[in-house]
């Protein structure tokens, strides 16, 4: 079946916040690991995390990675590559940021208008029943749809929901971790995505 929509996920796919997003969260919770904060991305990280024992209460980490994020910007070759894929497919966004902080970020960046909808931790926090939303509301099939996430728990989700994913190794996870979750490929840069499509 021909693939009609690509769902990108945001942290680690179209920007670079690995590292803020670890030391963000280390000054937030107590005896925090790299293997610890990784551990919470093998899942759902909006649910994982509310198991970690906080050590600074008055931390706000979703203001102090909005800010950051805000200042951030997507690449002018990851631009065109969507630019270049929106000719041909609708373009979404599946994320746990928040929906109002992506619409913010992407009109900033005059982004917006490449994507199709936006579905973040407002939706909901668990992203198959975002995935559930997307197909309902543009009248998609799963086989339609492909998911391009950098996490072991994105491609757990998308294959218990039944849609292939597509991962990138150069976020939050490494491709040993990901090949975990078998998904459909795994890709070290965000353009050979192109190439991947063309072979579905």
């Amino acid at each position: 079946m021909m693939i009609k929509a690509i769902a990108f996920d945001f942290g680690g796919v179209l920007v670079d916040t690995y590292e803020y997003h670890y030391q963000t969260y280390f000054r937030k919770y107590k005896d925090l690991t790299r293997e610890m904060h990784k551990q919470l991305f093998d899942g759902n990280v909006l649910e994982l995390r509310d198991k970690l024992v906080v050590k600074d209460e008055t931390l706000d980490i979703s203001v102090i990675l909005r800010d950051y994020l805000m200042q951030q910007r997507v690449t002018d070759e990851n631009i065109s590559l969507i630019e270049k894929l929106k000719k041909q497919y609708m373009i979404f966004m599946i994320t746990s940021r928040k929906d109002s902080f992506l619409k913010e970020f992407l009109l900033k960046q005059d982004l917006l208008k490449l994507f199709d909808d936006t579905f973040g931790a407002e939706v909901h926090k668990k992203k198959d029943f975002k995935f559930n939303l997307l197909l309902d509301k543009y009248h998609l099939r799963k086989d339609e749809v492909v998911f391009v996430t950098d996490t072991l728990g994105d491609i757990l989700q998308a294959n218990s929901f039944g849609i292939r994913s597509i991962a990138v190794d150069y976020g939050f996870h490494e491709r040993e971790r990901l090949e975990k979750g078998n998904p459909h490929c795994i890709i070290s840069k965000l353009e050979d995505i192109v190439s991947v499509l063309d072979g579905i």
